[in-house]
Parts: C-alpha cells; structure tokens; sequence
C-alpha cells in the first residue's frame, strides 16, 4: 500500500511544480511583453516629437481690397496649434498679432496648425486656415504656402434695424403656433423704440395684420405629413417659413450660398443689400430628413431670406431647429429667428454694423 500511496503522491508534487514554474513563466513573458510595448510607445512617442520638431509652414501673400488694389493697416491675429504629447488629445495654441502694409509673410517650426485671421476697420473679416499631420511619410518638410491673395470686401454703412431674434415654434397636438406680427410696419411713422412682437395662435385665429408663421408640411386636407424620422419616430417630412399678407407687392426671396451663381464676395456684398424686386413667394419649405451625424439635417445652412412688407425691406435667417418630443411621437418644431428691417422706407441697406 505504501508504495502505492509513493506512486500517486511523487506525481501530483511533479504536477504543481510545473504549474508553479508554468506560472513563473507566463508572469515572465508577461512583464517583458510590457516592457518591450512600453519600449515601443517610447520611441514611437520620441519619433513623433521629433517630427512636430522639424514640420511647420512658410507662408507668404498679398492682402487685396474687391477690385485688386493693395490694402495697407490691416490686422493679422495668428493662432499656432501643436498636439500635446504623448496622448495628442489636446493642443497647445500660441496667439500672435502682426499689423500689415499689404504683404504678409508667416514662418514657424513646431507647429501643425495656422489660423490666420485678417481684419480692418470698415470691411469683412477674412480667414485662412492651414494644417499639417505629424504621421505623414515625409512629415519634416515645411508646408510652402506662397503668393496666396486674400480679398477683403467693404462693407455697407449700418443702417436703423429693427431687430428681431427669438424662437418661433408650432406644436402638432395643440394645434398651436408661434407667429412674428409685423404690424409695426404696417404704421405711418415707426417710434425708435419699436420691436418686432411673438404672438402665441391657434389654427382659427385670423389676423387681420401682417405675419410670419412656422407650420408643418401638409396634405390637401391639412393634414401634417409624417413621411421623415427622427430618432426612429414620425416625424413631418418638412415645415414652412409662410408670410401672411394680401398686398401683391410683399413677399419672399431666398438666397443660399450654395447657389453656383453666387460667389463667396458676392453673398457676403448681397447680405446686406435686399434686391428692389423679385419678391414673387409667400412661403419657403424647409425639408427634414434621416439624423445624421448628430445633427437634425435640414436645407437651411446659409440660407436666408429677404422679405418685403409694404415699403420696407428686410432680412430674415432661421437656424437652430429644434425637435421635442414624448416618448412615441414628435410634440413640436422649432427654429430660432433673426429678422432684420430696415426702418426707413425703401431703403435697401442692411448693414449691421
């Protein structure tokens, strides 16, 4: 029996020994795994901050007014980016302010980022952005950016606004909107502490005034198309910017910068100066669709549109959509409004400021 008993126990000792020494090993090979991937994120992380070391740009330009002539006293406020390292998951950014006679020139070392942003008294701000990546093949060579023009366009002389910026929204189930009464331009003589006033209706309430609406896109029998989702509910498949007026000569016209025929100097000039005719709409629809990225995708990006009520012009931008809903359905849609008027009659300009 003794012996026996020394042929089952020398076994099970030679069993956890080499379990002992299988554990040693995988702790051994573990610790130089580690070590050799921390190795690794060293040099790689040294290799990087050799590259951010020797990468940057070497820009130069002219700055030029809309018809070519050089423009002296301009402003140059520079930002320069760089990654933090090792992580990268922040930047380091460095502002630097130059004042220009028409040429610029910008060299850095160290950098991955240029923001350049170029202002004068009396004309629109230009910017211009440059960046370069650290983890490109030949990252040490400086970006070469020459003979770049930046045009800068005038801008109008502020006109006397009245303003107006708030949201407007129209709810489904109550059967309610929110409507901007233009009434105050429909008087002789405006005030100069006169405002563009929200008004809260239903459906069968009838204004005699002028008015702007925010309503959903509807059937023939007035009934709200769902035909578009938001967050796997019915949404509307669009809504309506309506412009409630009976005179022939008030109306809508909408601008995009998207339009081929409208150039970049040209929107900006346009902004700021209604067109004399052409205002042949009462509505606009906005349509909605699927969400993407985040966003409630929608057509307005840069829209805007001009408005004429009675003699005078204005401008009016919608932004901000904002969707509410309950847990099955869409309770509501709403958009924030900037509308500007001029306060003269028949004057045109727009200009802010």
């Amino acid at each position: 029996m003794m012996k026996r008993q020394n042929k089952l126990i020398i076994p099970l000792f030679l069993i956890a020994g080499l379990g002992i020494v299988g554990i040693v090993c995988a702790q051994g090979t573990t610790a130089e795994t580690n070590k050799t991937e921390r190795e690794k994120s060293a040099a790689y992380t040294r290799e990087l901050a050799s590259r951010l070391e020797s990468s940057g740009f070497d820009i130069k330009g002219t700055v030029i007014d809309s018809d070519g002539a050089l423009l002296n006293d301009v402003k140059m406020d520079i930002v320069l980016s760089s990654p933090i390292l090792p992580y990268m998951t922040d930047s380091k950014k460095v502002n630097k302010v130059q004042n220009i006679n028409s040429e610029f020139a910008v060299c850095e070392k160290g950098v991955t980022g240029i923001v350049l942003s170029f202002s004068k008294k009396g004309y629109y701000t230009e910017r211009r952005t440059f960046s370069s990546s650290i983890f490109e093949e030949d990252p040490s060579k400086i970006m070469q950016k020459h003979n770049i023009q930046v045009k800068m366009i005038k801008r109008g002389t502020p006109a006397e606004l009245i303003c107006f910026y708030k949201n407007i929204k129209s709810v489904i189930k109550e059967d309610r909107k929110d409507i901007c009464d233009l009434s105050v331009l429909q008087a002789e003589s405006i005030k100069e502490d006169v405002t563009i006033s929200l008004k809260t209706i239903d459906s069968k309430t009838k204004l005699d005034t002028k008015y702007i609406e925010l309503d959903f896109n509807r059937d023939q029998n007035g009934n709200i198309l769902y035909d578009s989702k938001y967050r796997e509910r019915p949404c509307p498949s669009g809504f309506i910017i309506r412009f409630h007026s009976n005179d022939p000569d008030d109306g809508l016209i909408l601008v995009n910068d998207q339009d081929p025929d409208i150039t970049q100097d040209s929107f900006k000039t346009a902004y700021n100066l209604a067109p004399e005719e052409g205002y042949t709409r009462k509505e606009i629809v906005i349509k909605l669709g699927e969400k993407t990225n985040g966003n409630y995708p929608c057509e307005i990006g840069k829209t805007f549109v001009f408005l004429k009520c009675g003699k005078h012009y204005g401008r009016a931008i919608f932004n901000e959509l904002s969707i509410d809903y309950s847990r099955d359905e869409i309770e509501s849609v709403s958009t924030k409004v900037q509308m500007d008027f001029n306060r003269k009659e028949g004057d045109r300009n727009l200009t802010e400021f």
